[in-house]
């Protein structure tokens, strides 16, 4: 059982070893696009980056009025004057 299991581990790892070479072998020898592609992963990132929404302290659309009542859960906001 313990060579069986060696034996598939074996061609599995071969096999992974040559996609991987095959990988490499076409990102050494198409530059363009591999460069071409790293332009447009980066400038995903940095438009990613400009839409965040990053606030330390949001802004609040409104404040609380002073007098709002005790069980204000069940009240909506235009029932609070």
């Amino acid at each position: 059982m313990g060579h069986a299991l060696s034996a598939i581990v074996g061609a599995l790892f071969a096999e992974a070893q040559r996609v991987l070479k095959g990988l490499v072998v076409f990102g050494l020898t198409r530059r363009p696009i591999i460069l071409l592609a790293l332009l447009v992963f980066v400038g995903a990132g940095i438009a990613a980056f400009f839409r965040l929404n990053i606030e330390a302290y949001p802004k609040s659309p409104h404040r609380l009025p002073a007098n709002r009542p005790k069980r204000w859960s069940a009240i909506t906001p235009s029932q609070w004057r």
